[in-house]
């Protein structure tokens, strides 16, 4: 098996693991396991526990975007397009938070190495909405205050509710209000940190 292939499995394989039982019970014995192969054999693909969370991690958030860049190409007008995306990914994290019934540890910024991956993730996910808006003509001078607003509900609204279709019909209202109205002047004269 080629070694990217190899790679791959394993990292699919890590992420089941660690949805059934979290970065904390996994041991890379489960892994191998699970793979029917030797513990040794995973340590020719990833250094460590640490390095193999933190690829299956970045591979979680990859799929994320993908989803997003997916849902963003699809027909439809910016606010669909923009729900769609903003669910992709908001939405997907929610589901399996209400699945587990805790954050889900790639999502647990309490870790630094999970920490800078949200953030890198975050910020691609608001450049891409970003970009959409460009694309899509949206008013040169409110793209990156509406992006910014559009991320941040969607953000929020997945960590304060726990119902899926209360998230999807709260993330639409959300979408619609802040795309039905303009944020005049550049983001830096109205914020002041």
């Amino acid at each position: 098996m080629q070694v990217m292939a190899r790679k791959t499995e394993i990292l699919d394989v890590a992420e089941m693991v660690l949805s059934r039982f979290g970065p904390r019970r996994t041991t890379m014995e489960d892994i191998a396991d699970e793979l029917s192969i030797s513990r040794p054999a995973i340590y020719q693909y990833f250094s460590s526990k640490r390095d193999l969370l933190k690829d299956v991690a970045i591979n979680i958030h990859q799929k994320s975007m993908d989803r997003i860049t997916a849902e963003l190409e699809l027909g439809g007008s910016l606010e669909e397009q923009i729900i769609r995306a903003l669910n992709a990914r908001d939405g997907f994290f929610l589901t399996d938070d209400v699945k587990f019934g805790t954050q889900p540890w790639y999502l647990d910024v309490r870790n630094r190495d999970i920490a800078e991956i949200v953030q890198s993730s975050a910020h691609v996910f608001e450049s891409r909405i970003r970009r959409h808006l460009k694309k899509n003509d949206y008013p040169e001078q409110d793209v990156e205050a509406m992006a910014s607003l559009l991320v941040a509900s969607s953000t929020g609204l997945r960590m304060t509710v726990k119902d899926m279709s209360k998230f999807e019909a709260l993330l639409s209202a959300s979408v619609r209000q802040l795309l039905g109205h303009r944020v005049y002047g550049p983001l830096d004269a109205r914020v002041s940190l």
